[in-house]
């Protein structure tokens, strides 16, 4: 587990100086949650963590009170890490999600991946009246594949969830299989929508948020909200 409240509580870099983690080997470390923690935490609260750089390694299997990835912090980078399988995907109290953005801001996630059981795959909270946004997610891969816990509508990404959006979406695929659903014992269907890319910008009654950008996305099946 890489958890930076459990060793590195309010520690950040700078601009020129970020502190970096990453594999010695690219692609060449893992970090499995087990499904009794989160895999890779970074920040308890805005401000806590800013100015990290993780690179080269991989992130599976949250428990079900944590995303497999949750970035809750500013000027952080994400770089070549591919994440899957959040927890409780069979618990109807649970709400969990691959990569949390809740909040985040100024952010780059770029030559990542997310895949595998979780409400969402990719979401982003940030809130621009705070000063959070600006996230920028650039060669992103993302498959929905399952989730029967509990939580609002399914998606690949729920972006824009409660603020203001403002941020880039750069060549993306977003694909939603729904590959898992019969092994987990649930149906496809729920009450509150399954959709592949959806934005929720819950200050402005729903609709596309002002600043936000999709720049080259494949997106293919479901539709997008």
């Amino acid at each position: 587990m890489l958890n930076l409240a459990s060793f590195a509580a309010n520690k950040s870099g700078t601009s020129g100086t970020p502190i970096t983690v990453r594999a010695v080997n690219d692609g060449g470390a893992r970090i499995d949650g087990q499904g009794v923690r989160g895999p890779l935490v970074v920040g308890t609260s805005p401000g806590t963590n800013n100015w990290w750089v993780f690179q080269g390694f991989d992130v599976h299997d949250s428990n079900a009170a944590n995303f497999v990835v949750w970035a809750y912090g500013q000027n952080l980078v994400f770089r070549r890490i591919c994440a899957w399988n959040a927890g409780g995907a069979t618990d109807a109290a649970a709400n969990n999600q691959v990569w949390g953005v809740v909040p985040g801001a100024n952010n780059l996630f770029e030559d990542v991946c997310g895949f595998g059981t979780g409400r969402n795959i990719f979401i982003e909270g940030s809130n621009p009246e705070q000063g959070l946004a600006g996230n920028v997610y650039r060669r992103v891969w993302a498959q929905w594949e399952g989730w029967c816990g509990g939580g609002g509508p399914r998606a690949t990404l729920q972006m824009a969830y409660l603020s203001l959006g403002n941020h880039l979406l750069e060549n993306l695929i977003s694909t939603f299989s729904a590959s898992r659903q019969a092994g987990l014992g649930c149906g496809v269907a729920h009450p509150s929508g399954v959709v592949n890319v959806q934005y929720r910008n819950a200050p402005q009654s729903g609709g596309f948020p002002p600043g936000a950008r999709i720049r080259g996305a494949i997106i293919y099946n479901k539709a997008t909200a």
